[in-house]
């Protein structure tokens, strides 16, 4: 009951920003787990991810890597090469690798973890869309432009399918298809394209939201 505990109140802390708060419920929830269980079990690999993910957010790469490489290796040696956790683990060790610019060795992570997802979920989940907008985002650092244009526009449809015809996902997808355009220096469909996602972006969030702010930025580069 202490972990479970640790792990929602280091997660609420963390999406409030209140890094401090959530590394003093997470990473004693490290130790507790290695207590109660041992040195691998599935709950040692999530304490180890909750802090992963912490450590990331605050921009400790290093500390992130080490921990999400540890809980990816427990993953697979636990639950086996295809588990949805094992996913989780990829995508987010291909993260740390994208923002320390290791951009091929993310490309390969993160295309690990959507074949896994893609097996065990189908073609439409949310978690599919979300791992086809993180995999356009590394195609684009590659400067594969027009793969980074076909991979948020499959996120798109998809994002359609799932969630009908106005959502803050099929926002962030139009933007991103619509940025892909413009590297590819196709300007009036990136045009078109940004201007639907800010439209919709005041529709769902009005107009002083951070989001409608940066696709009015977007807009006028």
């Amino acid at each position: 009951a202490e972990l479970r505990l640790r792990w929602t109140i280091g997660k609420v802390y963390r999406s409030v920003s209140a890094y401090k708060s959530a590394e003093e419920m997470l990473r004693p929830a490290v130790e507790l787990a290695r207590r109660i269980h041992g040195q691998e079990h599935p709950d040692v690999a999530t304490s180890l991810h909750a802090l992963g993910s912490l450590l990331c957010e605050k921009g400790d790469y290093t500390g992130a890597g080490s921990l999400h490489l540890q809980a990816l290796d427990m993953r697979r040696k636990l639950l086996g090469q295809e588990h949805l956790d094992v996913a989780v683990s990829l995508t987010a060790v291909g993260r740390i690798r994208d923002f320390s610019g290791y951009f091929p060795e993310a490309e390969k992570l993160d295309r690990e973890a959507l074949g896994i997802q893609r097996k065990l979920l189908g073609d439409e989940h949310r978690d599919i869309w979300s791992s086809l907008t993180i995999l356009g985002e590394v195609l684009v650092k590659l400067g594969r432009h027009s793969e980074a244009e076909e991979m948020h526009r499959s996120a798109l449809a998809m994002a359609r399918k799932l969630f009908g015809p106005v959502h803050p996902t099929i926002a962030e997808s139009l933007r991103d298809v619509g940025l892909a355009a413009a590297r590819k220096g196709d300007y009036p469909q990136a045009e078109q394209l940004l201007g639907d996602a800010l439209t919709m972006q005041r529709e769902l969030m009005g107009n002083n939201h951070n989001a409608v702010a940066y696709g009015l930025w977007k807009l006028g580069d």
